[in-house]
C-alpha cells in the first residue's frame, strides 16, 4: 500500500509482495522547539543547499511495520500507526531526545493503517485492516482515553482519514469503495452524516482523501465534493480529466492538490483555486515506484516532497511556479545501508522544521532537521 503522512492518508496499492513487511499509510498529517528561521526564509531556499540532517536515534518500539506517521497540531507529539495493531505517541519536543508516551493505544484486532489528528490535537483518529475506526481523547497525550465504541459501517479495510479543519466532521474511507463522514459534535457518540459516498471509478476508495483547509471540499479518489453542508455532499461538476488520484493532499494555502496516480505511476500538480473545474499543471513530476509511495506540502506550501518505499528515497521539489517544479539538491537517501528496508512515509512537522520517515527496519521512525 502506498501512504500519504503529510496528512496520513493512504496514497495506493502494489500488486507486488514487498518483502520488507506489509504495507500501510497513507493524504493529514504534520513544529518542534527548534529556532525558526526569518519569515522571509522558505523550506526550498533552505533545500536548495542544505539537505536535511538526521536527528536523535530512531523511534523503536513497534514490532510491526510503520504504516503512518502524523505530528500533532502544536508540534510536540508524534502518532504513529504499525501493522503490530498498536498506535504509538511519542514526545518530539526535544527531537534530538524523543520519548515513548503512555503506554501503546491498542483496541483494533488487525493491522492499524493510518492515523489523524483533530486541528485543536485533543482528539485523535485510527484506522485499521479490521474495519473499524476508533477515537481517542489526546488532550492529555501522556494519558489518552477511547472516546466511545468504534465506528462501523464500512465493510472492509479502513485506510483513508481526515478531520475537516474545524473539527466537527471526520472522514473514512475503506477498500469497500466507499467514503464515510461522521458528525463529531459529540466524539464519545460520532454518528454517520448521510449515506456513504461511492467510488465510481472502477477501483477502490480507500487510498484518496483530504479536506481543503477551508472545509469547503473534500477530494476522494475518484472525483471532488462540495461539503460545505456535511449532511448533504455534492459531486462538483468537473473535466473529463479530473483528478483521480490514489493518494491526494493540498497545498496549505488550498490552490494547489497533489495527486498521485497508479494507472500510470505518476505524480500530478492541479489548480483547484475553482474546484469545480480543476486543471492539470504542467507534466507529471515522474514516474514512480510501484509501492510504498507518499507525498506532502511543506507547511509554508514552497516544497512537494515525494517518497519513494522501493529505494528509500525522497525527493524535494520548489513549487514557486507550480507548473514547472524543480528537483532541489540530490534525494535523500534515508536508508543506512542499501541492504536495509524501506517504506514511503513522510511527514511534516506543522513549522517546517523537522522531517519524518519510516526507519532502516520498517518498524521504527527517524526524525531529521530541516533547518
Amino acid at each position: 500500500f502506498f501512504f500519504s503522512c503529510e496528512t496520513a492518508v493512504v496514497l495506493g496499492t502494489s500488486d507486488k509482495d514487498p518483502a520488507t513487511g506489509a504495507g500501510a499509510a497513507p493524504t493529514n498529517g504534520t513544529p518542534l522547539s527548534t529556532p525558526s528561521p526569518t519569515p522571509t526564509t522558505s523550506t526550498a531556499d533552505v533545500l536548495a543547499s542544505t539537505p536535511p540532517a538526521r536527528v536523535g536515534q530512531p523511534l523503536s518500539g513497534h514490532t510491526g511495520a510503520v504504516a503512518a506517521a502524523v505530528f500533532s497540531p502544536d508540534g510536540h507529539t508524534l502518532a504513529t500507526a504499525s501493522d503490530d495493531q498498536t498506535v504509538r505517541l511519542w514526545d518530539v519536543g526535544d527531537p534530538a531526545t524523543p520519548t515513548p508516551l503512555a503506554e501503546p493505544l491498542t483496541g483494533h484486532t488487525n493491522g492499524v493503517t493510518n492515523v489523524a489528528f483533530s486541528s485543536d490535537g485533543h482528539i485523535l483518529a485510527t484506522t485499521s485492516l479490521d474495519g473499524t475506526v476508533r477515537l481517542w481523547d489526546t488532550t492529555n497525550p501522556a494519558a489518552p482515553v477511547p472516546l466511545g465504541k468504534s465506528l462501523t459501517g464500512h465493510t472492509d479495510a479502513v485506510f483513508g482519514v481526515a478531520f475537516s479543519p474545524d473539527g466537527r466532521t471526520l472522514a473514512t474511507a475503506a477498500n469497500d469503495q466507499t467514503v464515510r463522514l461522521w458528525n463529531l459534535a459529540d466524539p464519545e457518540h460520532a454518528v454517520p452524516l448521510s449515506g456513504p459516498l461511492a467510488n465510481e471509478l472502477g477501483f477502490a476508495a480507500y487510498d484518496g482523501l483530504a479536506f481543503s483547509p477551508d472545509g469547503h471540499t473534500l477530494a476522494t479518489a475518484d472525483r471532488l465534493w462540495n461539503v460545505t453542508d456535511p449532511a448533504s455532499p455534492t459531486p462538483l461538476d468537473q473535466p473529463r480529466d479530473a483528478p483521480t488520484g490514489s493518494g491526494l493532499v493540498f497545498s496549505p494555502d488550498g490552490r494547489l492538490l497533489a495527486t498521485y496516480d497508479t494507472f500510470p505511476y505518476i505524480v500530478r500538480l492541479w489548480n483547484v483555486t475553482d474546484p469545480a473545474k480543476p486543471t492539470p499543471l504542467g507534466q507529471p513530476l515522474f514516474i514512480v515506484s510501484e509501492f510504498w509511495f507518499s507525498v506532502a506540502f511543506t507547511p509554508d506550501g514552497s516544497t512537494l516532497a515525494t517518497a519513494d518505499g522501493e529505494d528509500g528515497s525522497i525527493r524535494f521539489w520548489n513549487i514557486a511556479d507550480p507548473a514547472n517544479p524543480t528537483l532541489l539538491g540530490q534525494p535523500l537517501d534515508t536508508r543506512s545501508t542499501e541492504d536495509t528496508g524501506a517504506m514511503g512515509v513522510v511527514t511534516f512537522s506543522p513549522d517546517g522544521t523537522l522531517l519524518a520517515t519510516v526507519g532502516d527496519d520498517a518498524n521504527t521512525i527517524q526524525l531529521w532537521k530541516l533547518r
